[in-house]
C-alpha cells in the first residue's frame, strides 16, 4: 500500500473544501518553499490526470459566484488572481459577454427602480456599475435604454 505524503494530504484537504485551479493549488502547497516545486508538479500532474484539479471547473465556480453581481472585468480580475489559465478565462468570459446586457439590466432595475435624472445621479450610477466590473459601454447602453423607456 502506498504511503500518502504530507503534500498529498494537504492537497486533498484543500480540494475537499472547494475547487482550485492548478496554479492556485500549486502556490498554496508551495507556501514559499521553492524546493518542493518538483514534487508539487508531479502531484499536480497526478491530480489533473485523475480529474481532481481542473481550471475549467474552478472558472465555472467563480463565474457562478460572481455573474449575478459583477461584470466581465471584475470576473476576469478574480480569475487571474486565482491563477486560472488564460485560454480558459477567455472561453468562460466569452459565454458571459453574450448575456452581460441582460444581467446588467436586471441588476440596474433592481438597484434603480426609477432611472437617475440628473447628470450627477447618472455619473454616480455609472461609477457604481463600473466599480463592479461592467464596461463603460454596456452601462451607458443600459442607462440610455432605461431612460428612453421611462421618458416615453
Amino acid at each position: 500500500m502506498k504511503k500518502i505524503s504530507d503534500l498529498e494530504k494537504k492537497a486533498f484537504g484543500l480540494l475537499a473544501r472547494r475547487e482550485y485551479s492548478r496554479g492556485e493549488l500549486t502556490s498554496k502547497l508551495m507556501g514559499g518553499d521553492e524546493s518542493l516545486l518538483g514534487e508539487i508538479d508531479q502531484l499536480m500532474d497526478f491530480l489533473e490526470g485523475r480529474g481532481y484539479v481542473s481550471d475549467e471547473r474552478a472558472a465555472e465556480s467563480i463565474l457562478r459566484a460572481y455573474q449575478e453581481k459583477s461584470g466581465v472585468n471584475k470576473i476576469r480580475q478574480v480569475m487571474q488572481a486565482k491563477k486560472i489559465n488564460e485560454n480558459v478565462v477567455a472561453d468562460v468570459l466569452k459565454k458571459l459577454r453574450s448575456n452581460e446586457y441582460e444581467l446588467l439590466r436586471a441588476l440596474f432595475n433592481k438597484r434603480y427602480p426609477v432611472p437617475p435624472n440628473t447628470p450627477e445621479e447618472r455619473a454616480r450610477c455609472m461609477r457604481y456599475f463600473q466599480n463592479r466590473g461592467y464596461t463603460w459601454e454596456s452601462v451607458q447602453q443600459v442607462l440610455k435604454d432605461c431612460i428612453k423607456i421611462y421618458s416615453v
